[in-house]
């Protein structure tokens, strides 16, 4: 496991399931952070511990506390293991091929400065990019994110989107399932290994 790998959830409960019947296999997605790739003054910010793994999402509802001690909806981050242990349904990991450069890993952490708090987007945005509806789009915009969405935006920002068909897409059409696909286009040199089923030994 390492900065940059995708966890993906099968939630048991109604907005779940909601989101598995508009989008398909997987109802929520979120970034992996290992503390240790990051710089000093971020782990500052953000009161990390060192060598622990973190996840960055943007979700409705949480179980969890953030960095801050604090629930919201919305960009955080928030313990791996605490996600984990709390969660109640499946859990995945799609593992990058190779780490993320170091001016990667800048631009995660500058991605996560820009937008931390803010809030959950509007759940029929993520229904509606689901149904596909082409050539219908909704626009973009960064004031709210839901999970997936916040998941490609930092993708195509590291530039793992370049020379794929995948960059000519807006962020808010990518849902939870469509970046679990097997067939997932990243730039050359780049893919996500088949989803893995997360078992005790990562906790």
């Amino acid at each position: 496991m390492k900065t940059g790998d995708l966890i993906l959830f099968k939630g048991t409960g109604l907005i779940s399931k909601t989101i598995c019947t508009f989008t398909g296999r997987f109802s929520h997605s979120a970034k992996v952070i290992d503390s240790a790739d990051c710089c000093e003054e971020f782990i500052k910010r953000y009161k990390l511990e060192r060598n622990t793994f973190y996840l960055t999402e943007s979700t409705s509802i949480s179980k969890c506390h953030d960095v801050f001690g604090n629930k919201f909806g919305g960009v955080q981050l928030v313990k791996l293991k605490d996600k984990l242990e709390k969660y109640s349904g499946m859990i995945w990991i799609k593992s990058l091929n190779k780490p993320l450069t170091w001016e990667m890993i800048r631009k995660f952490e500058e991605n996560i400065n820009t937008h931390y708090g803010k809030p959950y987007d509007r759940p029929f945005v993520l229904a509606f990019a689901g149904l596909d509806l082409t050539p219908i789009q909704l626009e973009e915009d960064f004031s709210a994110w839901f999970c997936s969405e916040w998941c490609a935006y930092n993708d195509h920002s590291f530039g793992l989107f370049e020379g794929t068909t995948n960059q000519f897409k807006n962020i808010n059409e990518f849902t939870p399932s469509d970046l679990g696909r097997d067939d997932f286009e990243l730039a050359k040199g780049w893919s996500y290994l088949p989803a893995e089923k997360i078992g005790a030994h990562l906790l």
